[in-house]
């Protein structure tokens, strides 16, 4: 069972995590814009275009967007979890109820199921 300092400081580092994702994916789509929107397009409109560097602005592209999705992705989950701390739900498993551990909350704050129903998805 958590306790509710534990609590506390759980959502301490999930909202301090939050915030860290959040400038981590402005960054990404500011870099992404720049790569996809800026030099690809004066790339594709200068005359020595070299069909390599085009490939590698996509593929800078692409990567930054794969990013940006991620850390999207770990942003709906921090959000989750903090609102099964509002709801009182926090540390229990989504799929059995169960309590995770806390060895499993310090490392992933943002889990929704125990290790044994993990394990059990595989």
């Amino acid at each position: 069972m958590v306790t509710n300092w534990e609590i506390a400081a759980y959502r301490e580092r999930l909202q301090a995590m939050m915030k860290q994702l959040q400038g981590r994916l402005t960054y990404l789509c500011d870099e992404g814009t720049r790569v996809g929107g800026g030099e690809a397009a004066d790339a594709i409109a200068a005359p020595t275009l070299d069909i390599a560097d085009l490939g590698s602005h996509e593929y800078e592209e692409a990567v930054t967007l794969g990013l940006a999705d991620n850390e999207q992705h770990l942003m709906e989950e921090i959000d989750a979890a903090l609102a099964r701390i509002e709801d009182g739900k926090f540390g229990c498993c989504d799929y059995c109820g169960q309590a995770i551990s806390k060895e499993r909350l310090k490392a992933l704050p943002y889990s929704r199921r125990c290790i044994h129903c993990m394990k059990k998805q595989k």
